[in-house]
């Protein structure tokens, strides 16, 4: 809400100008779709490396006297390490993921006053008056703040529907 409020501000105070700035936010909006769902296919395979690996674990604590007896533990010892080393490679992954998003997000909260800006004076031949300058620079700090809540509230949407999903 508070980014359709700030746009709709900032339209109002650059006029039709600000459409290409407009324009690069939702381009960069449809990348994070296509890099979310690319996450959320990533996460759920990490929360399946996380149960397998839970479960190993649990079997390991449980039998460990026994394997001790008959000098099983370093197998089942490197079947956890394993388990584990999946598991923290899928979430190096599902970071790197989220990095992308945030790096889509901030270059877009800052390519959108570019542009806007760019097309107000050059294209649409307007004069950058204080007037203008210091709403609109308050207006895209508005912005910018709402952009960045995206990808936080971007990865609280995946863990609850992958919640759900189990």
């Amino acid at each position: 809400l508070g980014l359709v409020i700030a746009v709709v501000l900032v339209w109002k105070l650059l006029g039709p100008s600000c459409f290409l700035g407009i324009v690069a936010v939702l381009i960069a909006q449809v990348l994070n779709a296509f890099v979310t769902r690319v996450l959320l296919r990533k996460e759920r395979v990490r929360r399946l490396a996380t149960d397998a690996r839970l479960q190993v674990s649990s079997q390991f604590v449980e039998a460990l006297r026994h394997l001790r007896w008959y000098g099983w533990q370093n197998h089942w010892l490197r079947q956890v390490m394993d388990a584990r080393q999946s598991e923290l490679n899928l979430r190096i992954i599902t970071m790197l993921w989220g990095i992308v998003i945030r790096f889509i997000n901030t270059f877009a909260s800052g390519l959108f006053p570019v542009v806007a800006l760019y097309a107000y004076t050059l294209l649409a031949g307007n004069p950058l008056r204080i007037d203008i300058i210091f709403p609109a620079l308050q207006l895209f700090t508005m912005l910018e703040t709402r952009l960045r809540d995206i990808p936080s509230l971007i990865t609280v949407l995946i863990n609850a529907s992958i919640a759900m999903e189990r």
